[in-house]
């Protein structure tokens, strides 16, 4: 994928300072920081305007004024703070890539960074293709239900990683069904896909609160819920 070897080319000035099985904690968090402030830019104007308006700061205008679940007031940007090359900003804003896309980017740097560090690949990845034919076997029998206006679905991974099946599967409702009211839950034991997983969820609009870290064996935080779908 060229992001992917776009970003780790970058990961290579990290060389020095730190070891290459290091490189994964310090340029997912950045990528992750960088994809938050992309989807923030349109309307980062009106949020600062508000914050100065606003004396006690309240959460649900800033809320509004972001169009996302999630704000930041600073006055700096990622492109303010950090000499960026030349195209990181168009190959990084959301219209270039989607949240798919970046979903993939985040899973592949996972891996490379997995690789350096001797890790197994396969503990945090699932191809895409293996996860489209899972949802469509999952939904082939409710498409008429599914279709149908007021629908209410929730869906739950626990083994999530960084939200891939998550996401498919809710690309897939939507397509059907652009109105459907979709809740994503998910639960993982690694604490880089789990933030990564969490922030996907955040500028999904999704509850965040509905991705939780731990062991699904031995911590399940969902033990007292009930859901429509699982797959994992």
């Amino acid at each position: 994928m060229n992001h992917v070897s776009f970003i780790w080319n970058i990961a290579e000035s990290l060389r020095g300072p730190f070891k290459p099985s290091e490189y994964g904690s310090v340029v997912l968090p950045f990528t992750v920081l960088r994809r938050l402030d992309a989807v923030l830019a349109d309307t980062k104007g009106k949020v600062l305007e508000v914050a100065h308006q606003a004396g006690n700061l309240p959460d649900l205008q800033l809320r509004e004024a972001s169009g996302h679940e999630f704000y930041n007031m600073s006055q700096f940007t990622m492109a303010k703070l950090v000499a960026d090359p030349a195209d990181l900003r168009e190959n990084f804003h959301p219209r270039t890539v989607s949240n798919i896309q970046m979903g993939l980017v985040f899973e592949e740097l996972i891996r490379f960074a997995n690789e350096k560090s001797n890790e197994t690949a396969g503990d945090h990845y699932t191809p895409r293709e293996v996860i489209a034919l899972m949802v469509q076997l999952l939904f082939a029998l409710d498409d008429d239900a599914l279709s149908k206006s007021g629908v209410v679905r929730s869906i739950y991974d626990p083994t999530a990683g960084t939200g891939g099946m998550l996401s498919v599967a809710d690309e897939y409702l939507r397509k059907m069904n652009p109105g459907i009211q979709l809740s994503l839950y998910g639960q993982d034991y690694n604490d880089a896909s789990y933030a990564i997983c969490k922030a996907d969820m955040v500028i999904k609009g999704q509850d965040v609160d509905n991705i939780r870290l731990g062991d699904t064996l031995t911590e399940d935080h969902f033990d007292d819920k009930k859901f429509d779908y699982a797959l994992s």
